[in-house]
C-alpha cells in the first residue's frame, strides 16, 4: 500500500517500535546508496539486510531516511515488530478490506490487554461470528488479507476470530481510525473508504453481515441495521445515500437501547438487495 510519510510516522508508538517491509523503487535506490553514518546507531549489517529485504526496517529509520531524501510516499508491503508476526498490508482499493472494516466496526474491536501470566501486553483484532459457514468465511478473509492464521476462541453464543499483531492493531488505529477498545462513542466511518462507491458498498455489506438483517414485516421484505452509536449510524446513513440507497434517518429504539436504520420501501429494499446484499465475499 502506498502510504504518506506522515501516515507512516504515526506508527512510531514506543521504543520497541514497528517495522516495515518496503516495495518501492525510489526508496530502494535511496537505501542502496545509504551511508550508515547518516543514521545514528545503525550498523552496516542492518543496512545489508534492508537492501536485500530480508529484514524489516524500523519505522523511525524509514521516516528519517524519507525526510532526509525528500520522499513523500513509500509503498509498504508488510508490517511487523522485531519478533512479531509479519502482517501483509492490502493495497489501496482492496474491496475485501472495506468489507473487513465493516465487520470489525459492527461486531469487532481492536484491543490491548495485559496477560498476567506472561507479564506482557497482548495486541489483538477480534470479530465475533456465529455459524460454521460464517466462521470459515471470516477465517479465510482475514488469512488472505493479512497473511496471518487467525485464532478461534469460544465466547457467549459465538466464536471470536482473533489476529494477534501489534503492527496491524496500530495500523488500523492510525490509518483507518479504528478506536482501541470497546469505545462505541468514538467509532466512525473510516475516511479512506468514503470517496469510492465500491468501497462503500463492500463496507456496508460488512456492516449488514454483522449488525444488520433482512426479514418480513406485514408481508413486506425489510432490512435494518442496529448500532449503539447514533453518530456512527448517521455517518452510515450518509454512505447509503452516496450510493443511491435512500434509507430513512436513524431513530432511537428505546426498548432495545440502540439506534436503527430501518427500511420497507420496495424500491429502496430492491436496490439494497441488488447493490449490497448480492455482493459475493
Amino acid at each position: 500500500m502506498e502510504l504518506t510519510v506522515e501516515s507512516i510516522s504515526k506508527l512510531i508508538v514506543d521504543k520497541k517500535g514497528i517495522c516495515a517491509f518496503y516495495d518501492d523503487k525510489i526508496f530502494e535506490n535511496v537505501v542502496s546508496d545509504l551511508n550508515p553514518k547518516e543514521i545514528n546507531g545503525i550498523s552496516n549489517r542492518s543496512i545489508y539486510y534492508w537492501r536485500r529485504k530480508e529484514r524489516p526496517m524500523p519505522i523511525f529509520c524509514l521516516v528519517d531516511i524519507c525526510e532526509k531524501s525528500s520522499i513523500n510516499t513509500v509503498n509498504i508491503s508488510a508490517l511487523s515488530t522485531n519478533s512479531g508476526n509479519k502482517t501483509l498490508i492490502p493495497q489501496n482499493g482492496n474491496f475485501y478490506l472495506s468489507y473487513f472494516l465493516g465487520l470489525l466496526l459492527g461486531d469487532g474491536c481492536i484491543c490491548i490487554s495485559k496477560e498476567r501470566e506472561l507479564k506482557k501486553q497482548s495486541y489483538s483484532i477480534r470479530i465475533a461470528v456465529k455459524g460454521d459457514k460464517r466462521i470459515n468465511q471470516v477465517l479465510k478473509l482475514m488469512r488472505n488479507l493479512f497473511g496471518i492464521n487467525p485464532s478461534q476462541h469460544k465466547g457467549k453464543g459465538c466464536y471470536e476470530i482473533c489476529i494477534y499483531s501489534k503492527a496491524l492493531l496500530f495500523f488500523l488505529n492510525t490509518y483507518y481510525e479504528i478506536p482501541i477498545g470497546e469505545k462505541y462513542s468514538l467509532i466512525k466511518v473510516p475516511s479512506k473508504i468514503k470517496d469510492n462507491s465500491e468501497s462503500i458498498m463492500y463496507f456496508l455489506k460488512g456492516m449488514m453481515d454483522s449488525d444488520g438483517n433482512k426479514y418480513l414485516h406485514r408481508g413486506k421484505l425489510c432490512f435494518q441495521l442496529r448500532q449503539k452509536s447514533g453518530n456512527f449510524l448517521s455517518e452510515v446513513y450518509e454512505l447509503f445515500h452516496k450510493i443511491g440507497i435512500n434509507v430513512n434517518r436513524p431513530y432511537f429504539d428505546k426498548a432495545n437501547n440502540s439506534w436503527v436504520i430501518w427500511c420497507s420501501k420496495k424500491s429502496v429494499v430492491d436496490k439494497f438487495i441488488n447493490d449490497i446484499d448480492a455482493l459475493k465475499i
